[in-house]
């Protein structure tokens, strides 16, 4: 869990927390490691009719079918590239799959420093990492802005 506040070379955590980093419409984003179940390449997706185009598909799951959603699409900016990566969310978190952009890397907690507040949407708190900003989300916030999105 990151700290309440504060800004500068604080550590992301003061308990061991690892990162997994991935693309998402240019910019650098993660999620904490300890939210994501599975990194999944190169899998089938089935298509689901009568549903918006962001949560259009549904993985295989370990016998678990588990929707995927095309975060890009969902945020407004575009949709994943050709490389693109699916990170399943342990299922304490959501039954839910994210399309994100290629070059996942896991980060140790000692190479990512807390930066700032995130912007209360999907962004948690923004954090550097090797010298980037990089974008922790929410995923509680994705649940939320699926949800909403599902309902309008």
């Amino acid at each position: 869990m990151l700290p309440a506040g504060g800004r500068g070379a604080h550590a992301v955590s003061e308990q061991p927390c690892r990162l997994i980093t991935f693309s998402l419409a240019g910019k650098r984003h993660a999620l904490r490691l300890a939210q994501t179940a599975e990194v999944l390449e190169d899998v089938p997706t089935f298509p689901v009719p009568r549903t918006p185009s962001f949560l259009g598909e549904v993985i295989n799951c370990h016998g678990r079918i588990v929707p995927v959603l095309e975060l890009a699409a969902l945020m407004g900016c575009g949709s994943a590239t050709d490389d693109a990566m699916i990170l399943v969310l342990d299922q304490h978190v959501a039954d839910l799959a994210l399309r994100v952009g290629g070059a996942v890397a896991i980060v140790p907690p000692e190479a990512a420093t807390d930066e700032m507040e995130g912007d209360g949407a999907l962004v948690e708190r923004y954090v550097t990492v090797a010298g980037e900003r990089v974008a922790l989300l929410s995923p509680g916030r994705i649940v939320e802005l699926l949800e909403t999105a599902l309902r309008d």
